[in-house]
């Protein structure tokens, strides 16, 4: 049924229970799994060093998170290639997307004010509404550990 998932990982336990969720579910499927954390560019930067400086605190920060997913994958099995995506998270992830043809998003859910779900928007909701292929939202800890 799904033979490219794209996992939403960026270290923190929401995004550990969606990994392990994608984990179980390429194995299940046999499908090639990836995944990508984004790397939030200043909208409004002064300087190019401003947007190197974002893009160089991204690449440690999340290199780190996504080596252990690569080592979590190992022990289970299953290939997964990581990304360190740029941009805006929910447009970032929509063109890698429809760029590699993923047909399923596993993403953890981030517990949001209502302040901040009404002027933020949730990632999982603008994936869900904007997407064309399903998007699987994983809630709590990680209850599945591939």
């Amino acid at each position: 049924m799904f033979t490219k998932i794209l996992v939403g990982y960026d270290g923190t336990p929401h995004s550990d229970a969606a990994l392990g969720v994608a984990l179980d579910l390429a194995r299940k499927y046999k499908a090639q799994l990836h995944a990508a954390a984004v790397a939030r560019l200043p909208d409004f930067a002064a300087t190019v060093g401003e947007v190197q400086a974002a893009i160089d605190q991204a690449e440690e920060q999340y290199g780190e998170a996504l080596g252990r997913a690569e080592k979590r994958a190992r022990q289970a099995r299953v290939r997964l290639q990581t990304h360190l995506l740029k941009g805006h998270e929910a447009k970032a992830i929509l063109d890698f997307v429809g760029r590699e043809g993923c047909d399923l998003i596993v993403i953890g859910a981030r517990p949001l004010s209502t302040v901040q779900r009404y002027l933020l928007g949730g990632l999982s909701e603008a994936l869900a509404r904007y997407c064309g292929c399903p998007v699987l939202v994983v809630k709590g800890p990680a209850k599945l550990r591939a």
